[in-house]
């Protein structure tokens, strides 16, 4: 029991440093500024969210996105079923306020996590 609630703790730890990390350049994209994606950006917004849903907007093919909380559990997947998705609509339904990372994977398999603030 102490060794799974030191390797979430560790978990929990990285994934805090990797949000951290990273927060400058979301709050700059979903700050309603103007930008051109390239390669691998996206834009979640609107994040925080207030009303459970939210998008997921790529210059690359969006392949699946995936909603995980800090456990590592995943709440909600959602599959692209045309070949041409840059913008996706993601209703996760009644979850608890919190963090949560959204893992986009796309059409060429590369895959990136990005911090998602449900309020």
């Amino acid at each position: 029991m102490k060794r799974i609630i030191h390797i979430t703790l560790i978990l929990v730890f990285s994934l805090t440093i990797f949000f951290i990390h990273n927060t400058q350049a979301q709050g700059f994209m979903s700050s309603g500024i103007s930008v051109t994606l390239t390669d691998y950006d996206v834009i979640i917004y609107p994040n925080p969210v207030t009303d459970n849903k939210f998008y997921v907007k790529s210059e690359k093919v969006i392949k699946s996105v995936e909603v995980i909380n800090v456990l590592g559990q995943n709440i909600k997947t959602v599959n692209n079923e045309t070949d041409l998705a840059y913008n996706i609509h993601i209703d996760i339904g009644n979850v608890e306020k919190g963090m949560y990372m959204v893992k986009i994977t796309f059409d060429d398999k590369k895959t990136i996590i990005r911090k998602l603030i449900v309020k």
